[in-house]
């Protein structure tokens, strides 16, 4: 408003000093063409009068001019106006808006920043985890190999034996030591059947430790393989462009699978269990001893502590 009252003072001012006039007209000559000097020569005093004089100038009334240049000077700052207030708007909905866009822009790279980090963690112990695994899953695997084995070649000895006992039998007159020989070789086969029992239960579960085994290695393997190539979570630049999507699918498929796996080599561990336990039993029916009562089964949030359970269940494996 301080300008538009210069602005006005200025206009009444200029009025006041300079009168407002129109331009006056060009003065108009005519030019005569002679033939000869002598037609020239007597036109000369009228070629004098050629030249008109100049009409004086006419002046416009001044309140007419006025108001005319006043509302167009009105009009020119009522718009300048209305333009800066709305560019003024215009401003401050901008400022708010890249304002926004900078928090949320602060805030993706925070979250990134943490993601990134977040997955260092975890593949970097699911790296870990995987060789402790694939380290006890080889462990089990040579372990009940060697029992195997063992149960293996004794249940061939007991039925040698039962076969020389069923021999010795035919070549016994006493039909007392008939009865014992024939008992004593009965047992020997029970105790064969037992050991081939539990060798065969050991064996699948030496193939389920290793296949274990293998799986533990390469999901190792795969998570330190990646957790190699992730960008540092400092890094933003690098961290923005990851593709994360891409990298960790196989990685997060193997880790997914793991509460599944954990709960599938729980239930091995309980049906090893409840064998080892079941071919003790009948071991000891065969050779004469009386077999205890039969423990509880254990829930399944334990059953990985099954074997330890079998008490002297496993004492039996050797001999």
């Amino acid at each position: 408003m301080a300008r538009k009252g210069v602005l006005l003072l200025a206009l009444h001012l200029t009025q006041a000093l300079v009168p407002i006039t129109l331009p006056p007209r060009a003065t108009r000559a005519r030019v005569a063409v002679y033939s000869t000097a002598d037609e020239a020569a007597a036109a000369a005093p009228d070629a004098a009068t050629l030249v008109d004089a100049a009409p004086a100038a006419t002046a416009l009334p001044a309140g007419t001019e006025d108001e005319s240049l006043q509302a167009s000077l009105e009009a020119a700052l009522v718009a300048e106006e209305a333009s800066a207030a709305a560019r003024s708007t215009m401003a401050q909905s901008s400022v708010q808006k890249l304002a926004a866009a900078e928090r949320l822009r602060a805030d993706a790279d925070a979250a990134l920043a943490r993601a990134a980090d977040l997955t260092r963690q975890a593949l970097g112990q699911e790296a870990e985890a995987g060789k402790a695994r694939a380290a006890e899953a080889k462990a089990s695997e040579t372990s009940y190999a060697e029992v195997a084995a063992v149960k293996r070649q004794r249940a061939a000895t007991e039925t040698e034996l039962a076969a020389s006992l069923e021999a010795v039998v035919d070549l016994t007159p006493e039909p007392a030591l008939q009865k014992q020989l024939r008992a004593l070789a009965d047992a020997k086969v029970d105790i064969a059947e037992a050991d081939k029992g539990l060798a065969a239960a050991l064996e699948s579960a030496a193939q389920a430790s290793k296949d274990a085994f293998d799986a533990a290695t390469s999901d190792a393997a795969v998570c330190a393989t990646v957790l190699a190539t992730l960008p540092a979570p400092e890094d933003m630049a690098a961290v923005r462009v990851f593709d994360w999507g891409a990298v960790l699918a196989d990685p997060k498929v193997r880790v997914d699978a793991g509460p599944g796996q954990a709960s599938d080599a729980r239930a091995r561990a309980a049906a090893l269990s409840k064998v080892v336990g079941e071919q003790g039993a009948l071991r000891k029916l065969a050779i004469g001893e009386a077999p205890r009562a039969p423990a509880p089964s254990a829930p399944e949030e334990s059953a990985v502590a099954a074997p330890a359970e079998a008490g002297d269940v496993g004492s039996w494996l050797f001999k």
